[in-house]
């Protein structure tokens, strides 16, 4: 299923001229893997639904989107260093498979998907 997110955004970077990375599936494969083990057991049993949507995102735009309820659960169960150093770590997995821009603005320290 499409969601209204999803379309805005493709419309979006299609008016704008800005084409996707191809998909690589081994790599979404990756960052989920990566980003589950993040979330860990507890964070399984206290997110299900963030558990469930790492599962059901099958495209690394979708999975980078999602490092922001990641994070959240992140500073919950640890604190806000440990939260933004596991993101640090998620970045090279996002290298070539969403826009360079999107990684431009992780910049450290700024958390997740806030600019410079």
């Amino acid at each position: 299923m499409v969601s209204v997110r999803n379309t805005l955004g493709d419309s979006i970077r299609a008016m704008l001229g800005i084409k996707p990375p191809p998909p690589s599936p081994e790599a979404v494969a990756a960052i989920r893997e990566a980003m589950l083990q993040l979330l860990g057991e507890d964070g399984q049993v206290r997110h299900p639904q963030l558990h469930t949507r790492l599962h059901q995102i099958h495209d690394a735009q979708g999975l980078w989107h999602v490092r922001v309820e990641l994070y959240a659960h992140l500073c919950e169960q640890y604190d806000e260093s440990h939260a933004r150093d596991c993101l640090a770590a998620l970045l090279p997995l996002f290298k070539g498979q969403v826009p360079q821009a999107l990684l431009d603005s992780a910049s450290p320290g700024a958390g997740p998907d806030r600019s410079r």
